[in-house]
């Protein structure tokens, strides 16, 4: 959760590690972010528990939601499936679509999830659900990760590093904050991948505050760098470009 709250948030140039997407320069003009435990001792706690930390984002100004995880890939045969199966987390992200937002700005709520990290051809829910977006990871080189879930349901592609990868050297994994390491590290996932779609979207809500959550999430999908090798990956076919995105 550091790590990916960096990713999104972290202040820019203070000559620190890393510059957050939507961190701003440290005078109060970065996003603000809102921490939500989901997790007791590295497991995932019970449904009921998610679905009140999204009505609880909801309830207090939240406009955005990162969620850096998944169910098992394959686990759900589809979109009804899944729905039979977490009927209450389900009802939790309608409630956060329909009741998000913040005052002077969006109504509503845009849901950013990873694809998960098994290397398989179907990405993991609540991602894969057709009203979400769904982030499959890149390495350096700009080709899928060899992790990262993908196809039928993923949406779009973002860095989340990649071991190993030839020419550069060690540095090949997403650089963020961290509890440990002093202070910073790097790692590497759809966890990681997930966050900069998310704080691209914190950035057009910024530049265009008027924008619905289907527009925001529009201009994301709409204005990727499209990228051969990623063709068959996310339906977008291409990778996140922050700057096509925010151009008017």
């Amino acid at each position: 959760g550091t790590h990916i709250a960096g990713t999104i948030a972290a202040v820019n140039n203070n000559g620190k590690c890393v510059s957050g997407i939507a961190g701003g320069s440290g005078n109060n003009d970065g996003c603000r972010i809102m921490i939500c435990q989901i997790f007791h001792d590295g497991n995932a706690t019970p449904e009921s528990n998610i679905a009140r930390a999204v009505r609880y984002a909801a309830d207090n100004g939240a406009v955005i939601i990162n969620n850096s995880w998944t169910y098992p890939s394959g686990a759900y045969a589809g979109d009804n499936d899944f729905k039979a199966n977490y009927s209450v987390l389900m009802e939790a992200f309608d409630y956060f679509e329909h009741n998000g937002g913040y005052e002077g700005l969006v109504d509503g709520g845009l849901m950013v999830f990873a694809a998960g990290n098994e290397g398989k051809a179907v990405p993991s829910y609540p991602g894969a659900y057709h009203d979400h977006i769904c982030v499959t990871a890149m390495g350096p080189d700009f080709l899928a990760a060899s992790y990262t879930n993908y196809g039928v349901g993923a949406n779009i592609c973002a860095p989340g590093g990649e071991s190993g990868v030839a020419g550069f050297g060690t540095i090949h994994k997403i650089s963020s904050t961290s509890v440990d390491s002093g202070g910073y590290e790097y790692m590497q996932g759809t966890s990681m991948a997930a966050p900069y779609v998310t704080g691209v979207a914190a950035l057009i809500l910024a530049k265009y505050p008027t924008l619905s959550p289907a527009q925001i999430k529009a201009r994301i999908l709409e204005n990727v760098d499209p990228i051969s090798a990623l063709s068959g990956y996310c339906s977008t076919g291409g990778r996140l470009n922050a700057y096509k995105a925010l151009q008017d």
